[in-house]
């Protein structure tokens, strides 16, 4: 196995840690609203928006160069809120666009050569000049953190993990 093709399974085996999350979830309001100690948090809705978001960004844009055309999916960028809900996507479409990105992230990080990742990411504004491995090592560092988040609206629900 390559070394892309290793991040690519290590990013795919984060990845079903999510939905050992988001299984027990599916009885809760995806747009509930949750606040701790006086803060507001994120929701299931843009949680999962947002993790969709990052694989598209990280993997499909900034390494591989091959964003999907997804008109609404901006707006589950890092430093966005959900303040207006207008012309937004139900959580069905969302999760059927997670496991979208999610396919041909995988599909297209497995047919690259490992040259790649020593190449400039191709997202410079928000990763410097840093090679495109930084990128992937980001990505897979970026969504057990929100797994966690899912973790959190668990406890908040009553919902029992393990």
């Amino acid at each position: 196995m390559t070394e892309i093709q290793n991040l690519a399974a290590l990013h795919d085996y984060s990845r079903k840690l999510l939905y050992v999350y988001l299984k027990p979830l599916e009885a809760i309001d995806p747009y509930k609203e949750y606040e701790a100690y006086g803060v507001k948090l994120n929701s299931i809705y843009w949680l999962v928006g947002h993790i969709t978001w990052a694989e598209h960004n990280l993997a499909l844009r900034g390494v591989v160069g091959k964003p999907l055309d997804i008109p609404w999916l901006d707006r589950f960028a890092f430093g966005t809120t959900l303040e207006t809900q207008d012309g937004m996507p139900n959580f069905a479409t969302i999760m059927a666009t997670l496991n979208q990105v999610h396919e041909e992230s995988q599909r297209s990080l497995n047919a690259l050569d490992d040259s790649e990742l020593d190449k400039p990411n191709l997202i410079p504004k928000a990763f410097g000049d840093s090679p495109k491995r930084r990128v992937l090592q980001h990505m897979i560092r970026h969504e057990p953190m929100h797994q966690g988040q899912l973790g959190w609206i668990c406890k908040m629900s009553g919902v029992k993990m393990f």
